[in-house]
């Protein structure tokens, strides 16, 4: 299954279409499409951190998504520098707290990487945030009575910073060298990483804007965008579809040779006195060689046949323990 978050409806509307998403009439707090012959579920989580990481504990706490699952966030931002184009994220920082995350895709793909900053606020150039503020701006900073001067908390979020320090080249978005930026990618991987790995969450961000964000509109700029990137974000998505089905047949076919070999692994790890910690790592190599079609039961018999299994006692099981190691690697 593919679980894609997008904020705007606008963000996911080409993808309702394209792949044929049905409305689940029983999600109530967010709006959630899906196709199961697809394996993919989409849902809309809304703009800002708090509605991300909700949206996400929501869904994948009712749905528990699987170890061949992925997760996939797709939407617009805003660009630092004067760029166009879609971009795959491979560094995540929040602005608050200045932590960074690293999604780590496995996968091929066409993207361009580039680093990503989440904020609270829509972010703004220096020339967008004038004197002459209207008092549509100063909604958007949520300052109705500020003084004009003030409005630079648009731009970096310093309550005591000079109007002068708001400058690009001074901002936070200088200085963590981040490209990208938009208001969700970090809440959605923090909320994400309780159910996913990083090598499970992939961040899609088209560049909408370059921080002048009152010039267009935003809704119909959205859709355009969405439809110009279309094959390629559709293709993504399918290239996904077919990684998650091939390793969730390959999940299942090592699962069924676990259940098969689960008397001969149990007594292996009894043979060697195995603790808690060597027991784990036997089941883990083993599930690695069937992963890659390799057969450790033979090179096991071989020191039952040698006889050094079984062990004598702790100590020489953990000898043992390593000469198994080396025996399959």
């Amino acid at each position: 299954m593919i679980y894609i978050f997008t904020a705007l409806y606008c963000e996911a509307e080409i993808l309702i279409k394209h792949f044929d998403l049905k409305k689940v009439p029983e999600c109530t707090c967010f709006q959630q499409f899906c196709n199961e012959n697809a394996d993919l579920r989409l849902t809309i989580c809304g703009t800002g951190e708090i509605a991300a990481a909700a949206a996400v504990a929501s869904v994948c706490t009712e749905y528990k998504p699987q170890k061949a699952d992925f997760l996939l966030n797709i939407g617009i931002c805003a660009g630092v520098q004067k760029r166009e184009g879609i971009f795959l994220a491979h560094k995540l920082v929040e602005q608050a707290t200045g932590k960074t995350f690293y999604p780590d895709l496995l996968y091929r793909h066409d993207f361009e990487e580039e680093s990503l900053m989440t904020g609270r606020k829509p972010w703004m150039r220096e020339e967008t945030v004038t004197c002459e503020v209207n008092h549509y701006e100063m909604d958007r900073c949520g300052m109705n009575d500020c003084k004009k001067n003030d409005c630079r908390m648009n731009r970096c979020g310093m309550n005591d910073c000079k109007k002068n320090d708001c400058k690009i080249n001074d901002c936070e978005m200088n200085d963590c060298e981040a490209s990208l930026y938009d208001m969700e990618a970090s809440a959605i991987y923090q909320s994400g990483s309780y159910f996913f790995g990083p090598h499970q969450m992939v961040f899609l961000k088209i560049i909408s804007d370059n921080g002048d964000i009152f010039h267009i509109d935003l809704k119909q700029h959205t859709r355009k965008l969405m439809a110009e990137h279309r094959d390629k974000i559709c293709g993504f998505i399918k290239q996904l579809s077919d990684v998650s089905g091939v390793l969730r047949q390959r999940e299942e076919e090592v699962s069924q040779m676990e259940e098969q070999n689960e008397t001969w692994i149990k007594q292996l790890c009894a043979d060697m006195h195995c603790s808690m910690f060597m027991e784990h790592s036997v089941r883990q190599q083993i599930r690695y060689l069937a992963l890659t079609g390799m057969d450790g039961k033979a090179a096991v018999q071989e020191m039952y046949t040698q006889g050094r299994l079984p062990c004598r006692d702790k100590r020489e099981g953990k000898q043992c323990f390593e000469e198994f190691k080396n025996r399959l690697f």
